[in-house]
């Protein structure tokens, strides 16, 4: 089964992470557009990437879905859900990614996916944890 995560970028850099992909994945030659796939040594890693295109779009559309998830919990600090919510309501680029069949299929995986969070100013949240670009966790809702 097939595994996801979404990084929230406060810096929209295309290019940034076509650089990326290629140098963690030289053999693999990504395609341009709005979705980029790759093939590490077992499985596949897509990346579609969202921007602000209109009101109501897919983009504010997951944003306010993202805030919602945060500001519902309720065993979290306050400051820190402000911050969390802060860095959602910043960002100028989403990034899906899908790990074909696992992201431990390939440890590259992992490691890209941290490395735009990082360049880009980015947080990563896979549904139930957000970690900071470093892999820290900032939230979970467990």
């Amino acid at each position: 089964m097939a595994e996801s995560c979404t990084i929230y970028c406060k810096v929209l850099n295309l290019d940034e992470i076509a650089r990326l992909l290629h140098s963690y994945f030289p053999s693999s030659r990504p395609s341009a557009g709005d979705s980029i796939t790759v093939h590490g040594s077992t499985g596949s890693l897509r990346l579609t990437q969202k921007t602000f295109r209109e009101r109501g779009d897919d983009f504010c559309r997951l944003l306010l879905s993202t805030c919602a998830f945060v500001e519902g919990m309720s065993n979290v600090d306050s400051s820190v859900k402000k911050l969390l919510t802060s860095h959602a309501e910043s960002c100028e680029l989403i990034v899906g990614v899908v790990a074909e069949p696992a992201f431990d299929a390939d440890e590259r995986y992992h490691a890209v996916v941290f490395a735009i969070a990082k360049a880009l100013d980015g947080i990563v949240l896979n549904g139930q944890v957000i970690l900071d670009a470093h892999g820290v966790t900032l939230l979970a809702s467990a």
